[in-house]
C-alpha cells in the first residue's frame, strides 16, 4: 500500500508572495480562503507586499525558499550617491538616470547630511557658547573728560571696596609721579 506524501500548506507570507503583485488584495484574500489559508486580511496582504518591496525580511519564492540575489543589480541610490561625493546634486541625479538608478535631488542632500552626521562632520561644538562676560572698561582721558563717577562706583562695587581703594591709591601714586616728571620737563 502506497502512503501519501503529506503536502505542506504554504505560509501566509509565502502564499501572498507567490501571487502576482498586481493582483488586488481582496482577490488575494479570496484565493487564500480557497486554498484553505485562514485569517488573512487585506491589510496583512498590503503589509507583506510593502515589506517585500522595501526589502524587509527574506524574499521567498513560490516554494517558500529564499530567492538568491540578482546578479548585476543596480545597487541602492545611497550607494550610488556616495560614489560621487564631489559632484553637485543635479549632476548626481543625471548620472543616476543614465545608469538606471532613480532618486531625487533631496535624496542626495539627505544622504550626504546623514553621512556627515555619522562621521561627526563639522568641527563645531554641538552647543553655542554663551555671551562673553562683560568686564568694565575704564577710559582715562587727559583733561578729566569722558568718565563719570557712576562708572567708578560701579567698578568699585564689581571688584569690592578694599580692592578698589588699593587700586585708587596705586593710581594716585602713579599720577603724582607722572605729574612730577611733567613739571620737570616744563622747567
Amino acid at each position: 500500500m502506497a502512503t501519501k506524501k503529506a503536502t505542506k500548506k504554504p505560509t501566509k507570507t509565502g502564499f501572498i508572495l507567490s501571487l502576482p503583485r498586481d493582483l488586488p488584495a481582496a482577490e488575494a484574500v479570496e484565493k487564500a480562503k480557497a486554498a484553505g489559508i485562514k485569517g488573512l486580511s487585506e491589510t496583512y496582504v498590503y503589509k507583506i507586499r510593502s515589506k517585500a518591496k522595501a526589502g524587509g525580511g527574506k524574499k521567498t519564492s513560490a516554494k517558500g525558499k529564499a530567492s538568491p540575489k540578482k546578479k548585476g543589480s543596480k545597487g541602492s541610490a545611497s550607494d550610488f550617491i556616495r560614489q560621487h561625493p564631489g559632484k553637485s546634486a543635479n549632476d548626481v541625479v543625471e548620472l543616476g538616470k543614465k545608469k538606471g538608478v532613480k532618486f531625487t535631488i533631496s535624496s542626495v542632500y539627505q544622504t550626504r547630511a546623514y553621512d556627515k552626521k555619522r562621521k561627526g562632520g563639522s568641527k563645531k561644538t554641538k552647543t553655542k557658547p554663551g555671551p562673553k562676560p562683560k568686564t568694565p572698561v575704564f577710559q582715562v582721558f587727559p583733561g578729566g573728560g569722558g568718565g563719570s563717577e557712576s562708572d567708578l562706583k560701579k567698578a568699585a562695587l564689581a571688584v569690592g571696596f578694599p580692592r578698589a581703594l588699593k587700586v585708587v591709591e596705586d593710581l594716585s601714586r602713579k599720577f603724582e609721579s607722572v605729574q612730577r616728571q611733567y613739571q620737570a620737563l616744563l622747567s
